[in-house]
Order: C-alpha cells, then sequence, then structure tokens
C-alpha cells in the first residue's frame, strides 16, 4: 500500500521493529546476503532489488501456487483494511465532517460511525463487490487472459494454429523482443504459476480495493493532510520520511487503490480494462450499500459525501 498512508508518530509496531532491524545490519540489507538470482521466463524483469526485497520480507520461502494465490487475496482484502486502521488512529479531526458525533460533547461514535462501523463496512464492501465480480466474470463476460491470449499468438506464428488476430498485434516490436529473450512468443507472468484459471474482466481485486477505498472516502475527511507521512528505501527495506508535498486521505485512497490494481498489469494476469472496470465495480457496490443504510440509522442530520473516482463529488 501507499506508505503516505502511515505516520511515522503512529506506525504499528512490528513496522517500527522492522524499521530498526534495517538500520543494523538486517539480512535484506547486509552486503553478500542477496539471494542469487535464479528467476526462469515466468519473470521479465528479474533484478538484485526484487531479490533482496523477496528475502528482507520472507517472501523466498517454498510455497504452492495456491498458497501464493492465498497470501496475494489476503494482502488485497488486508489493504484497505490496513488503511482503515491507520486512519482511524489519526483521530476524530481525520473524520468526514459529515459524521454526526463530531459536534458532540457527551458521546462518540461506536455501533454506528466508529471503528466496528467503519471497518465493518470496509470488508462488507469488498465481499459484496466480489460477488457481483464473479458474476459478470463467468455469466457474463467470460473473457480470456492476457496470457491465454499469448498463447494463441505462439500458435499463430508458429503454425501450430490459425486464429483471426490483428496485424498491429502480429508486427508488434514487443513479440520479437519476447521471442529473443525466451524463444517463444508467450507473454511473460509476473507469477510462476501463470494466470487465475478464471476469466479476466472484471478484475476481482479491483472490484474489492474500489469498494473498500469508497467506504473510507466516505468516514474520512478527504481533504485531511497526513502528518509525518514516510516512505520506503531505495532498497525497500525500511521507511524514510516523505519530503515531497502534501499528502491527503483522499488521494492517497485512490493511490492505494491505483497501486494494487496496476500491480496486475504489470504481472501480466489482467488487461487494463479488467482493474478499470473492476474499480469501477467496487465503488458502485459500496453507493448502493451506503445508500440502503442511510435510511437505518438513528442519528440524524448526517450525510456521506466523498469524490468518486472519477473526480466527481457525491452526497447521499
Amino acid at each position: 500500500m501507499s506508505w503516505g498512508l502511515m505516520p511515522a508518530a503512529r506506525r504499528p509496531q512490528s513496522t517500527a521493529k522492522h524499521q530498526k532491524a534495517a538500520g543494523d545490519n538486517h539480512k535484506c540489507a547486509a552486503p553478500g546476503k542477496q539471494k542469487p538470482n535464479n528467476s526462469t521466463g515466468h519473470f521479465p524483469f528479474p533484478s538484485p532489488e526484487k531479490e533482496r526485497f523477496k528475502e528482507c520480507c520472507g517472501l523466498n520461502a517454498p510455497a504452492s501456487p495456491g498458497e501464493r494465490r492465498r497470501k496475494a487475496f489476503q494482502l488485497r482484502m488486508e489493504a484497505a483494511l490496513t488503511a482503515g486502521l491507520i486512519l482511524l488512529a489519526l483521530g476524530p479531526e481525520a473524520l468526514s465532517v459529515t459524521n454526526p458525533y463530531l459536534a458532540s460533547t457527551t458521546q462518540t461514535g461506536f455501533a454506528t460511525f466508529g471503528a466496528p462501523h467503519i471497518l465493518d463496512f470496509v470488508v462488507r464492501a469488498a465481499r459484496a463487490a466480489l460477488t457481483a465480480a464473479w458474476f459478470q466474470k463467468w455469466l457474463v463476460h467470460r473473457r480470456a487472459r492476457p496470457e491465454e491470449f499469448g498463447g494463441a499468438i505462439h500458435s499463430k506464428l508458429t503454425g501450430a494454429a490459425d486464429y483471426p488476430i490483428a496485424d498491429e498485434v502480429l508486427n508488434s516490436k514487443a513479440l520479437a523482443q519476447v521471442f529473443g529473450k525466451y524463444g517463444s512468443y508467450l507473454l511473460p507472468q509476473g507469477y510462476p504459476e501463470g494466470s487465475p484459471a478464471h476469466p479476466a474482466y472484471p478484475s476481482g481485486h479491483a472490484a474489492m480495493i474500489g469498494a473498500g477505498a469508497t467506504m473510507l472516502k466516505a468516514f474520512f475527511k478527504e481533504s485531511y493532510i497526513l502528518p509525518d507521512p514516510v516512505m520506503a528505501s531505495t532498497d525497500g527495506c525500511s521507511l524514510v520520511p516523505y519530503s515531497g508535498g502534501d499528502l491527503t486521505i483522499g488521494g492517497e485512497l485512490n493511490k492505494l487503490a491505483a497501486n494494487i490494481v496496476m500491480g496486475h498489469n504489470f504481472a501480466g494476469i489482467h488487461w487494463r480494462s479488467d482493474n478499470t472496470a473492476g474499480l469501477q465495480l467496487g465503488e458502485a457496490i459500496a453507493i448502493s450499500i451506503l445508500q440502503d443504510y442511510r435510511y437505518t440509522y438513528h442519528e440524524k442530520g448526517f450525510g456521506f459525501s466523498f469524490t468518486k473516482l472519477d473526480g466527481t463529488p457525491l452526497t447521499i
């Protein structure tokens, strides 16, 4: 996730310990401890930095394809939850101005408009968005993954089969570069086991983070400037102060969602439109949940106001 959402004074203890260890000759920063690069054609961009990061964060442990998928799913499911915990630690000043308890001197939000409410809605929306994405994947679109299209290209160019593929694809310079490096026209993958075995459109992970980020924008003040933000060091093994412009909650939540979905593009397992549609689907699911629950609260004189992914302001 974006480190802008990790204020230095409020980092979880485990992160602080990791940063200290990195400064005390932690194994990922120590010379001579770099893991040898044995990447295959599935990893189009092997690098010493990637291996150092993997060793530093314990990602080199053997795991089955199913275990790697499960961990990847958890990371994306937990991204919005982790962001919510960080934002809650910022105090009431970071909450949306529409929160009905901000003006009260005798009450605070808990079961409604407090931490249990916010975190529950983040997961509730993500789960509903995933269900909607799976309906679209299997019962409507059934779009082939980029990896499968790469197989069709390989079969076409090697004469194993004859598929109708546009000339601009077949004449792409990228195909020649891939073949020159790997000896095939198959699309390199960021995961050794390749793409998931379900349709591409829309992206389930994009739907989940789109829903979770939208929920957080509804409950927190998007214009709130994050105090003392930090960023990853160049080797990825510690945190250093961020010295750029102001980082806001709204901007960082949008960045978090974009980072997650773009990672799947880089890995070769999704088309860009899979992620765009997934984000929009997740956002729509979150909005529908807020609209439904809007009429169930005893609190009066409140609403949800936030900015949609396309920049349009919305009030519920």
